[in-house]
């Protein structure tokens, strides 16, 4: 295999990497049984660590509650960077919101929301779906009334969770420097060709 097909292959496999990364980046929210509207708050890549030995369920137990948040890959239009607001009355049909990663890599997630009063007692659920392993529920009692943190935490895949959208600059670099060497080795093809005819 010549120098040319060897760069292509090489540029194609680059161009088809960074797809697979932005298509990775669209993640969704599902939520189940919350009040309409209700405000929540994403934190991506949270300074403090969730706290040991929490649980998918609140209270703990082996049945979880109707009220739920879910994450899982997929979806994707909503393009959003660092901490952001969405609401439980932007939820379609299924329960889903659908976003888009724009920022760096998300490695651990914390939601918040503040308990409506007919919340305090209610049950609740949480999934990390195929990006999490782990998630968990922390009730903190503010002055202002019961605010519930829900963490998302340890990637299935290591150095994982939700990667950017956006290429790093390292991968651009790569990507220009096989598409200029797919240039190069065609324009010295192309030269030698015709060379060879001149010498003819």
């Amino acid at each position: 295999m010549n120098m040319t097909r060897w760069l292509m292959l090489a540029a194609a496999g680059l161009l088809s990497a960074t797809w697979a990364q932005a298509d990775s980046a669209h993640y969704v929210i599902n939520l189940e049984g919350w009040d309409d509207p209700q405000e929540f708050t994403f934190i991506p890549n949270p300074i403090l660590p969730p706290p040991d030995e929490i649980s998918p369920c609140l209270p703990v137990g082996d049945i979880c509650g109707d009220a739920s948040v879910r994450l899982n890959t997929g979806g994707g239009s909503t393009p959003e960077d660092g901490e952001f607001t969405f609401n439980s009355d932007q939820v379609d049909a299924n329960g889903n919101i659908f976003f888009e990663n724009t920022g760096p890599l998300i490695g651990s997630v914390e939601i918040t929301v503040d308990l409506n009063t007919d919340e305090l007692n209610d049950d609740f659920e949480c999934s990390g779906g195929n990006i999490f392993q782990n998630c968990g529920f922390v009730l903190t009692d503010p002055p202002s009334g019961e605010t519930l943190d829900i963490y998302y935490y340890n990637p299935f895949t290591p150095g994982g969770g939700i990667p950017s959208a956006v290429p790093e600059p390292s991968q651009w670099i790569m990507l220009t420097l096989a598409f200029v060497g797919v240039i190069v080795a065609r324009a010295l093809k192309t030269h030698r060709a015709g060379t060879l005819k001149s010498v003819r």
